[in-house]
């Protein structure tokens, strides 16, 4: 009988299994992500440039800043932010 107390622990532990970790749920769309697109800074700001920012980041919205200019705080974050320098390279892309 001391036999049978003594693996029963054993044997049950052998029939437990990990779960699988619960799946990521996707990114909602329209959301920012700014990692992808800045392989686009140095490069000049344009029509183009602007249309890949938005394309690689997957926002929704996007908002140029030239040197100086003064924005909102808010956060929004469907929202790509640009900013350039004085000869309109791109010097910073961020969500917000």
């Amino acid at each position: 009988m001391k036999r049978i107390l003594v693996l029963a622990p054993l044997t049950l532990a052998a029939c437990t299994t990990d779960l699988p970790a619960e799946p990521t749920p996707p990114a909602e769309a329209g959301l920012c992500q700014a990692g992808p697109a800045q392989s686009l800074i140095g490069k000049t700001y344009n029509g183009g440039t602007a249309r890949d920012v938005q394309r690689l980041s997957g926002a929704r919205t996007l908002r140029p800043i030239p040197p100086g200019a003064m924005v909102t705080m808010d956060f929004r974050g469907d929202r790509v932010n640009v900013y350039t320098d004085e000869d309109g390279k791109i010097t910073k892309i961020t969500c917000g």
